[in-house]
C-alpha cells in the first residue's frame, strides 16, 4: 500500500489551480457522416464528446470552415438534426436528444463562454478512428455500449458477473473452478481467473482491451491452451463503460479478434471528489461483501488533468454446505444419488464384486444399501471468498495548442480463496481373511482427517501507459506505449502424497480414521504445493488519421496505423508439484516463453453517395515465427429512408496459437473416460458399450505442437437500425462465422482412421489392446456460428411523473456446429449441452425529481442436456419419464433504489434475484447447478452510500 501512495503522490504533484474556459477556435471539416466530424472536431478542439452510436447512425451534417468556440461547433454541426450538445464539464460534451427550449439559440459564428460545469463525474472518451483508445463506432459493424447508468441498474458488483449476463456470451473460465471432484481440479492452476467470450468461440477468440489496449492475460494458465485475461482486476466500479463489437475484427485489431472486441473505458475525468461505500448479504446471512471507493480530480487552469480511483472489496465465500440444493443427491429432483463412495472412513471391495462400508461410518452417511458415501459438493466452494485493493491514476498534460501528453497507472492486488473436497485414493489391499471367504481388494477412501484441499490465488497487476496526440492540420496522430505484468502465486494445501501411507513422523504412522494424525504427520503427507507464474506484454503503437481526399459526398477519411508489441510467458511449478508424488495430480513442469508481434494496417471510410457509404480495411500481422497474414474487411452501409439504416459487412481473422499450444511441456493427466469405435479393438479397461463404440477408461498426456498453424476465420453480417426518432431505436444484425484451422486435440475415431498419420497418439499393449492416448494439438476442427442480434431502446418522458429509459438485447443461436476433422460428423451444439439458443438482457431506468428506480432483468433459454444433436446415448429412461431431459428456461430480476434527495448524498438500495431462484439443473455430478447461468447465492440485499465533495 505504501508503493501506491508513492505513486498517488507523485501523480499528485502534478495538479494545481483552475478549471480552464474554452476559446475561440478555426475549424475545417468537410461534410458527411455526423459521427466522423463529431470525432473530427473532439480531436481538433482537445474536447470529449459522448453519443450513442445508434442515435447517431446514418446521420450526416454540413461541414465547418471558420473560426467558432467549441459550443458554437458543436451547435452548428447539430443544427437541424433534433439532438443537442450539453456540457457536463469545461471540456466533455453529451450529444442527446434536444429537449424544447423557448430561448434562442446563440450566435453560430462568435464564440460563447461556457456555462459552469456541474460537479459531475464522467469519462473522457480518446476519439481516435484508428481504433488505439475507443473501438471504431463505424456504423457498418455492431457494437453494443454498456453505460454508467447501465452497470449501476444492472445490480452486478463484478465486470465478470455483468458480462456473462450479456446475450450470446459465454463463460470461458470460471473463477470457482472446482467441482465436487475432490482434488483433480487443481491441475489447472488458474482458478483466479474470470473470462467469458463472444460467439461461444472461446476467450482466446475474443479480443479484451482497457482503453484501447491489449490485456495481458492472467498470470496462470487454464489448461494447456493458454492464458485468458482476468476480468476479477477491473473493479466494476472503475469503468466508465464498455463497448462490445461482436463480429470480426482482426482488421483492425489483430490476432485474437475473430470473434469480436470488449473495450472496457474506465474512469477518466472527474471534477471534484467522492467517496462510496457498499455493504451486502444474502437473505441466508451469508455471502456478505463489503466494498470502498474514492476518487477525486481536478483540471488545472492550464488544462492539466488528473484523476485518482482507489477501490477495496472484500467477500466472504460461499460453500456448498451453505446451500441445501447443492448436492450429488438430487433424489429431491427425481433424479440419482451419485455420492462418491470414495468416502471416510471409506469403503471395501472384495474379488466376488460385493462391497461394503468400513467400520466407523457415520450414520448420516450410510445409504440404504449399507454403504458409506461422501457429498462432495458440500466441501466444494460455490462462490470464491477475495479481498482485492486497485489503484487507478491518470495524468493529462498540454504541450502546446495541439499536442497532448497522457499517463495512467494501475495497479490491482487480488487474494481470492477457495476450497474442494479432500483428497481420495482407491488403495490396494492385501489379503486379511482366510482364503475360502471373500478378500478384501481395495479400498475406496477420503482423507477427511487431512481436510479439504484449500486454494489461495493471490494475482498482482501492474499497468503502465504514455501516450502522446496531437494535430497536424487537419490529421490527428497519436503515440502510445504501455507495460504490463500479472504475477500470479497459487498456494494449495490438502494435496496428499501417494506414498503417505509409508511416512512417519517420531514414529507416528497413519492410521486411516482411527486416529486423528498430528499436525507434524499432516504437513508430512499433505505438503504445501506452490505454483508461481507471470505473463507479460509491451506494446508501442501509432495513429494517424484525417480526410484524405474529396468524394461528392463528402471527404473521404484514412486512418493508418502499426504496433509493435513482445508477450512472454512464465509457468514455475515448486517441487512438490514437479516431483510428480502427489495424489490424482500429473507432474508439472516450467515454461518460459517470449515472442514479438508487429502489425500495420489501414482503413478507408467513403462517403460513396449521401445515403451510401462504404469502409475498407486491411491488416498485416507477423507473430513470433509464423508469416506475415493479412486480414481484410469491407463494410457497406445505406439509408434508403430518414431513420433507417442498412448495413453489411465481411471480415477475415486469424489467431495465431498461443505460446502454450506451441511449448506447453507434455505431462500425464488421471485417466479419462474416451469413447472409441468398436473397430479399432479392445480396450485395457471398458466401462461400457453401445452400438459401434465403448467407453474406455485410458491414461491421456496432453502437450504443445510446435508445428502448429494460426486458426482462420471469416465473418459476415447484414442488419438494419431503425431510428424513426431519437428516442427510439432498434436494431437487427444476422450473421455468420467460420472458423477453419482450429486448434484442438484429434478426434480419437479420426486418428484410427488414419494411423499412418497419427502413429505415436495410440498407445497400446503388446497384445493390441488400446491403454493410453498422446492427446496432439492440430490444425484439423472447424466451428461455424450463425444466429441473431437485436437491441432496442426506447426513452420516454413523462414531463411531471419522469422519464423512463428502456434497453433491451438478445441473442437467437441458430448454429453452433463443429467438424472435430474433414470427414468426422459435425457436433450440432446449439440448444444443447450449456448452449441455449435464446438469451437475453433488459433494464429499464426510470428518474423522477430525488429518486431513481433501476431494473435489469436476464433470460436464458432452456436446452438439452445432451453435448449435441444426434448424440448415439439417448437421454435417460429415469429423466425421459419424469421431463427432465431439458434444463427449463429461467429469468433473474435485480431492483434498485436511489435517493439523491439530500444535498452531496446518494443512497441506493439493492436486491438482486428478487424472486429468490433456485437452479434448476439436472446433472447429478455437477451438483443441480450450472455455474455458467446459475446464482448461486439467491435473493440478495445491498445498500451503497455516495458522498460528494
Amino acid at each position: 500500500m505504501r508503493k501506491w501512495a508513492a505513486c498517488a503522490f507523485a501523480l499528485a504533484l502534478c495538479a494545481s489551480g483552475a478549471l480552464a474556459d474554452s476559446a475561440a477556435q478555426t475549424f475545417r471539416l468537410a461534410g458527411g457522416e455526423l459521427a466522423a466530424l463529431l470525432n473530427a472536431l473532439a480531436a481538433q478542439g482537445r474536447i470529449q464528446i459522448l453519443y450513442d452510436a445508434e442515435l447517431l447512425a446514418g446521420r450526416r451534417a454540413e461541414g465547418l470552415d471558420g473560426t467558432y468556440s467549441v459550443e458554437a461547433a458543436l451547435t452548428r454541426l447539430l443544427r437541424g438534426s433534433g439532438l443537442e450538445a450539453v456540457a457536463v464539464n469545461a471540456d466533455t460534451f453529451v450529444v442527446k436528444p434536444a429537449t424544447r427550449s423557448t430561448l434562442p439559440p446563440p450566435a453560430l459564428d462568435t464564440p460563447v463562454v461556457p456555462r459552469q460545469a456541474p460537479e459531475i463525474e464522467l469519462s473522457r472518451v480518446l476519439v481516435n478512428d484508428a481504433g488505439i483508445s475507443r473501438l471504431a463506432m463505424s456504423p457498418t459493424m455492431p457494437v453494443t455500449e454498456i453505460t454508467r447508468e447501465q452497470i449501476d441498474s444492472s445490480g452486478y458488483t463484478t465486470l465478470f458477473d455483468l458480462l456473462k449476463a450479456q446475450p450470446g456470451i459465454q463463460v470461458a473460465n470460471q473463477p470457482e473452478a472446482m467441482a465436487a471432484t475432490s482434488d483433480a481440479n487443481f491441475r489447472t492452476g488458474a482458478s483466479g481467473a474470470a473470462a467469458v467470450a463472444l460467439r461461444r468461440l472461446g476467450s482466446k477468440s475474443t479480443l479484451f482491451l482497457v482503453d484501447g489496449r491489449r490485456i495481458a492475460g492472467y498470470g496462470l494458465a487454464p489448461d494447456g491452451t493458454g492464458t485468458v485475461p482476468d476480468l476479477n482486476a477491473i473493479p466494476l466500479a472503475m469503468i466508465e463503460r464498455i463497448e462490445i463489437l461482436r463480429d470480426g475484427a482482426s482488421a483492425i485489431y489483430g490476432s485474437d479478434a475473430v470473434a469480436g472486441v470488449v473495450n472496457i473505458l474506465l474512469r477518466r475525468d472527474f471534477a471534484g471528489a467522492e467517496a462510496s461505500v457498499y455493504a451486502g448479504a444474502s437473505d441466508r446471512g451469508d455471502a456478505a461483501a463489503q466494498q470502498a471507493s474514492v476518487s477525486w480530480g481536478a483540471r488545472t487552469a492550464s488544462g492539466i488533468g488528473l484523476l485518482l480511483n482507489l477501490n477495496y472489496l472484500h467477500a466472504s465465500p460461499l460453500t456448498g454446505d451453505q446451500r441445501s440444493w447443492y448436492s450429488l443427491d438430487q433424489r429431491r429432483q427425481g433424479l440419482r444419488d451419485l455420492r462418491s463412495l470414495y468416502s471416510f472412513p471409506g469403503n471395501v471391495i472384495y474379488d466376488d464384486g460385493s462391497i461394503e462400508a468400513a467400520q466407523g461410518c457415520a450414520p448420516r452417511n450410510l445409504t440404504a444399501r449399507g454403504l458409506c458415501v461422501l457429498d462432495g459438493a458440500k466441501f466444494t466452494t460455490l462462490q470464491n471468498g477475495n479481498n482485492g485493493k486497485s489503484l487507478l491514476g491518470r495524468l493529462d498534460v498540454p504541450l502546446d495548442g495541439s499536442t497532448r501528453l497522457r499517463l495512467d497507472l494501475r495497479v490491482t492486488d487480488l487474494v481470492q480463496r477457495q476450497q474442494a473436497a479432500p483428497s481420495a485414493a482407491q488403495l490396494v489391499l492385501a489379503s486379511l481373511q482366510e482364503e475360502s471367504e471373500p478378500q478384501p481388494v481395495q479400498w475406496l477412501y477420503s482423507f477427511n482427517d487431512i481436510g479439504p484441499v484449500r486454494e489461495t490465488t493471490r494475482s498482482t497487476l501492474l499497468s503502465l501507459g504514455a501516450g502522446v496526440d496531437g494535430l497536424i492540420g487537419s490529421w490527428t496522430w497519436s503515440v502510445d506505449a504501455s507495460a504490463q505484468r500479472n504475477r500470479v502465486v497459487d498456494t494449495i494445501d490438502g494435496l496428499v502424497r501417494d506414498d503417505a501411507f509409508r511416512l512417519s513422523v517420531d514414529g507416528e504412522r497413519y492410521t486411516f480414521g482411527d486416529t486423528p494424525p498430528s499436525a507434524a504427520l499432516r504437513a508430512l503427507m499433505a505438503p504445501r504445493a506452490v505454483r508461481r507464474g507471470s505473463s507479460t506484454l509491451e506494446e508501442a503503437s501509432f495513429a494517424t488519421s484525417g480526410a484524405a481526399f474529396d468524394l461528392p459526398a463528402g471527404a473521404a477519411t484514412l486512418s493508418t496505423g502499426a504496433e509493435l508489441r513482445r508477450e512472454g510467458v512464465e509457468q514455475r511449478p515448486g517441487l512438490t508439484l514437479q516431483s510428480g508424488h502427489l495424489l490424482n495430480q500429473p507432474r508439472e513442469y516450467p515454461l518460459s516463453r517470449h515472442r514479438v508481434a508487429s502489425a500495420a494496417f489501414v482503413k478507408l471510410d467513403l462517403p460513396i453517395l449521401e445515403s451510401l457509404g462504404a469502409d475498407l480495411a486491411w491488416r498485416v500481422e507477423k507473430t513470433g515465427r509464423f508469416a506475415a497474414h493479412g486480414a481484410p474487411t469491407l463494410g457497406l452501409h445505406w439509408r434508403p429512408a430518414e431513420g433507417l439504416l442498412l448495413r453489411a459487412s465481411s471480415s477475415s481473422g486469424y489467431r495465431a496459437p498461443t505460446l502454450h499450444e506451441l511449448y506447453q511441456p507434455r505431462s500425464i493427466g488421471n485417466p479419462e473416460t474416451v469413447w472409441v469405435p468398436e473397430s479399432a479393438g479392445p480396450c485395457v479397461d471398458t466401462l461400457a458399450s453401445t452400438t459401434g463404440q465403448a467407453a474406455c477408461l485410458l491414461s491421456v498426456t496432453r502437450g504443445g505442437n510446435p508445428a502448429l498453424r494460426p486458426e482462420t476465420s471469416h465473418t459476415t453480417a447484414w442488419g438494419l437500425v431503425w431510428s424513426p426518432s431519437p428516442s427510439f431505436s432498434l436494431s437487427a444484425d444476422v450473421y455468420r462465422s467460420v472458423r477453419r484451422n482450429e486448434i484442438a486435440g484429434v478426434p480419437v475415431a479420426y486418428t484410427l482412421d488414419h494411423a499412418d498419420r497419427f502413429a505415436d497418439v495410440v498407445v497400446r499393449t503388446q497384445d493390441g489392446r488400446i491403454a493410453a492416448l498422446n492427446d496432439v494439438l492440430v490444425n484439423l476442427a472447424r466451428t461455424t456460428t450463425r444466429g441473431i442480434d437485436a437491441e432496442a431502446r426506447w426513452d420516454v418522458d413523462f414531463g411531471r411523473a419522469g422519464q423512463l429509459r428502456l434497453n433491451v438485447g438478445l441473442n437467437y443461436l441458430d448454429a453452433l456446429d463443429r467438424r472435430g476433422a474433414p470427414g468426422v460428423p459435425v457436433a450440432r451444439s446449439a440448444g444443447y449441452a450449456a448452449t441455449p439458443r435464446l438469451t437475453g438482457v433488459s433494464t429499464a431506468r426510470w428518474a423522477l425529481g430525488d429518486w431513481i428506480v433501476g431494473a435489469n432483468y436476464r433470460y436464458v433459454g432452456s436446452y438439452r442436456l445432451r453435448p449435441y444433436a444426434d448424440y448415439v446415448a439417448p437421454c435417460a429412461a429415469y429423466r425421459a419419464a419424469q421431463g427432465k431431459c431439458s434444463v427449463p428456461p429461467f429469468g433473474l430480476l435485480n431492483l434498485n433504489v436511489t435517493y439523491s434527495g439530500i444535498p452531496h448524498w446518494a443512497f441506493t438500495l439493492s436486491v438482486n434475484n428478487v424472486a429468490d431462484h433456485q437452479p434448476r439443473y439436472y446433472e447429478e455430478l455437477s451438483g443441480g447447478y450450472n455455474p455458467a447461468f446459475d446464482d448461486p447465492v439467491g435473493r440478495y440485499y445491498a445498500f451503497r452510500a455516495t458522498y460528494r465533495f
